[in-house]
């Protein structure tokens, strides 16, 4: 026999335990109305050490009975929706079902109670015995039939667990659970005790009652879940809009710090200009004077080499002049070397400033100063002192028209301290 699709969806995504993912075994239902396997809620509540017992599922708090968790209340229609599944599962086709006492395979009907197959001529013999003579038993081909199982399963009444040869036909109003013959003259002597069928009608109007009552709950909870939904939406809008405000206010504040950049390092090339310019054409001009004067003195030794009087007296007025002029042209170089002295006692600083880009944001500062001594000259100790200035593009207009510092260019002479970096 095929199994039927119901079935099928019921065990796939309702009659599994969370814990072991298999097969509900002897299911127990805790006040969150999460169901696990007996032993998975024994062995989970050994993994505690001692703390309090809570759902695997959604952790709520549970109290544990006195007796243990055996005690937790069985979830019925699990029971109920597992044997249906197992019957399915378990029946098998007509030709490979046969009967538990003659073998035969005719007419084979099956036992829901006792679990065993046996044929019409049989079954007349199981119905005989005292202990199966209320036993459901059912013919094979109406396993596929889900309507009418559905309805003999209605009628089944479970066993009790402590008492397996009896059924819980009986309802404690006391304790509010199912109880059999032996429970409700033992364990549950003096309480009200009505038959099953009795207390089902009104079973039916509480739990109606209170599927009518979970309506303003759930329209609340409803209403909570669209008010976190929307202040959620809200926050993150917020952020959003605060992000790019960042960004926008970060990107501005590096635009103008790569513009700065620009113009320092422009500044820069320009003092580079101005100062090497003049010591380049120093440069081409010492190379010139010491090749000329190189060079005359080439000639001159070679013609005093040659000792040919005719060569000495008819160059000897052109060699001696070129050598005044070369004279003459050392002194102009030697005045023009003490602007070289000048540019060498120049000094090109960079001066940090602080950067205050709002009242909220965090400042970057240099705070690198090294603590010089007192006795340097008065220029260092006015490029040391100096404060820098501040930025504020935000609050106010600028104060210094850099971010994050200037150029400076001064020229002092040399200081006699041994101590002054200058």
């Amino acid at each position: 026999m095929a199994e039927s699709g119901l079935v099928k969806d019921l065990h796939d995504n309702f009659l599994q335990c969370a814990i072991c993912m298999e097969g509900y075994k002897r299911p127990r239902m805790l006040p969150c109305i999460h169901s696990f396997c007996l032993k998975c809620l024994e062995k989970f509540e050994q993994s505690l050490q001692y703390k309090p017992f809570s759902c695997p599922t959604c952790r709520a708090t549970v109290a544990i009975p006195k007796t243990g968790l055996k005690d937790l209340p069985s979830n019925f229609l699990l029971v109920s929706l597992m044997e249906r599944f197992n019957l399915a599962d378990t029946t098998g086709s007509t030709s490979s079902s046969k009967c538990i006492f003659c073998n035969g395979n005719y007419n084979i009907q099956r036992c829901i109670d006792c679990n065993m197959h046996v044929c019409v001529t049989c079954k007349q013999f199981h119905d005989k015995i005292p202990d199966f003579c209320d036993h459901k038993v059912i013919p094979i081909d109406k396993f596929s039939d889900e309507n009418y199982m559905k309805g003999i399963l209605a009628l089944e009444v479970p066993q009790c667990s402590e008492h397996q040869k009896e059924k819980l036909r009986f309802y404690c109003t006391t304790c509010s659970k199912l109880v059999c013959r032996d429970c409700a003259i033992v364990g549950h002597r003096g309480h009200e005790c009505l038959e099953a069928k009795t207390r089902v009608n009104i079973a039916k109007q509480n739990l109606q009652l209170a599927i009518e009552n979970s309506g303003k709950p759930v329209m609340s909870v409803r209403q909570i879940s669209a008010n976190v939904d929307a202040a959620t939406i809200s926050v993150e809008k917020k952020i959003e809009d605060c992000e790019r405000k960042v960004d926008q206010q970060y990107d501005q504040v590096i635009e103008r710090l790569n513009a700065d950049r620009n113009k320092l390092k422009k500044e820069l090339e320009k003092i580079k200009t101005q100062q090497c310019t003049p010591l380049k054409e120093i440069k081409n001009e010492v190379t010139n004077w010491t090749e000329a004067m190189e060079n005359t003195q080439v000639v001159a030794k070679k013609i005093m080499a040659a000792e040919n009087q005719w060569e000495i007296l008819g160059m000897e007025k052109d060699i001696t002049d070129a050598f005044k002029k070369l004279h003459d042209d050392d002194v102009a170089l030697n005045n023009k070397h003490l602007g070289v002295q000048e540019v060498l006692s120049t000094t090109i600083t960079f001066s940090p400033s602080v950067m205050n880009v709002s009242n909220s944001a965090s400042q970057m500062s240099n705070q690198g100063k090294r603590n010089r001594p007192n006795n340097c000259c008065r220029t260092c100790r006015g490029i040391r002192n100096r404060t820098p200035p501040k930025f504020e593009p935000v609050s106010g207009s600028p104060v210094n028209k850099n971010l994050l510092g200037t150029v400076q260019q001064s020229s002092h002479k040399a200081c006699t301290s041994r101590l002054c970096e200058h």
